[in-house]
């Protein structure tokens, strides 16, 4: 409850309009692993925000996506150095 529905990836799996249009010009083929992002701020404000959402089963072919591997790395290390048993 205090934290609301927070995913705890150092908002490494977040993408502002400008990245999403950079990954999606550059590797379309990827282009499904971007989702809209709706919060409460995105509702308020009328922000575009995305995020990047990767099943088990694609993350190899993500990792191939430096942009993406560096991400995935940023929130393993987010993760790791939580002091949250979570």
């Amino acid at each position: 409850m205090n934290y609301g529905n927070l995913p705890g990836d150092g908002n490494f799996l977040t993408l502002n309009g400008d990245q999403k249009a950079w990954l999606s010009s550059n590797y379309p083929e990827f282009e499904y692993l971007i989702l809209p992002l709706y919060g409460a701020q995105e509702f308020i404000r009328g922000l575009s925000r995305y995020c990047l959402w990767i099943e088990d089963a694609d993350l190899p072919n993500a990792i191939e996506i430096s942009f993406i591997a560096e991400r995935i790395e940023g929130v393993r290390r987010t993760r790791a150095e939580s002091k949250d048993p979570s």
